[in-house]
């Protein structure tokens, strides 16, 4: 086992990061690009569409569940990018890219600034550094079966 580099850890953890806001911002742009088509679409007001995405973003909704279901999909590639980038100990380097994001949700929680409930919090905190983990395990067993010499095919 080599030693970490600090060069190789925050190269994994800004691949991580820039990986997991790109992801997060698509996501966010489709929504945007739904809302405003439908508000063109059903004519409702400006002030209708506010109060319907606000309600959408904070209200236990499917919008909800797929912001969820992106965030940690995004924690997963954040992962896999991070141990692409270490070239080494891909598995710590992509959970150890993780714990930014980790100590700034610990944050969040303990200052009281998220609309989740307590336990869908600690949930995602929990699954947070296993996602990144299981991205960079991805990346491991696809750098292992390019390195294996292939069978010759009859």
């Amino acid at each position: 086992m080599k030693k970490i580099s600090v060069k190789g850890f925050l190269l994994s953890v800004v691949a991580h990061f820039l990986t997991d806001i790109a992801l997060g911002l698509l996501f966010l742009a489709f929504i945007l690009m739904y809302s405003v088509v439908s508000v063109i679409v059903l004519h409702a007001p400006h002030a209708q569409m506010l109060a319907e995405m606000k309600t959408a973003f904070h209200g236990d909704s499917p919008l909800h569940v797929a912001m969820l279901v992106v965030g940690l999909a995004s924690m997963a590639v954040g992962g896999y990018v991070a141990a692409r980038v270490a070239k080494h100990d891909e598995l710590r380097n992509a959970g150890l890219s993780s714990f930014p994001w980790i100590a700034y949700k610990i944050y969040i929680i303990a200052a009281g600034k998220n609309s989740m409930s307590l336990w869908l919090q600690i949930i995602l905190l929990l699954a947070a550094p296993a996602l990144a983990i299981a991205g960079g395990e991805l990346m491991r067993r696809q750098l292992e079966g390019r390195n294996q010499p292939s069978e010759p095919r009859l």
